[in-house]
């Protein structure tokens, strides 16, 4: 379906019309988009919630209107997360323990590909360590290429090293 959109920074006649290819999703102001992006912000909402619920801060949201409030050294980070979280890791997951077992929700990694996911931890920040093992892999070999903290996060990379692609999914144990 192509839509003409308008692009640009400038205002009135400094705004320029141009055409562009809509590949997903739906068109912005239809009626069924506030109800599928409030579905899809959901869980980052929910993430938010949690962590701030311990600290004495609180997440409001009403469609695509969002209020983080609390104290300003927590929520100016949360905001940071929110903004960050769906939009720039669709492979993202939020768990607050210590410890846990994550399954992949692919079961087609090809051989020579990897898997990056974020795992939001309100447990975590830069100086952590944390640790991993693949607990099951049943038809591929993964090997951990990539780990990385920072405040509240991990991105974990897995690689698929076997010479044909995984068929099933597969477990991951961490522990911060």
């Amino acid at each position: 379906m192509m839509i003409s959109g308008f692009i640009g920074l400038g205002y009135g006649p400094f705004m320029k019309a141009a055409t562009y290819q809509m590949d997903e999703g739906v068109k912005q102001g239809d009626m069924e988009a506030t109800s599928i992006f409030c579905i899809g912000i959901n869980q980052a909402n929910k993430c938010i919630h949690d962590s701030l619920k311990e600290k004495g801060g609180i997440i409001l949201s009403g469609a695509d209107d969002t209020y983080i409030l609390g104290p300003p050294e927590i929520v100016f980070h949360k905001i940071f997360q929110h903004r960050h979280s769906r939009f720039m890791y669709p492979r993202y997951i939020c768990i607050h323990a210590i410890s846990g077992i994550i399954t992949s929700e692919t079961s087609d990694l090809g051989s020579g590909s990897e898997d990056t996911f974020r795992l939001w931890n309100s447990r975590v920040n830069l100086t952590s360590m944390v640790f991993t093992n693949i607990a099951s892999s049943s038809d591929c070999v993964l090997m951990l290429s990539n780990l990385h903290t920072g405040t509240n996060y991990v991105d974990v990379t897995l690689y698929n090293s076997a010479g044909s692609a995984c068929t099933s999914t597969y477990a991951l144990n961490y522990e911060t």
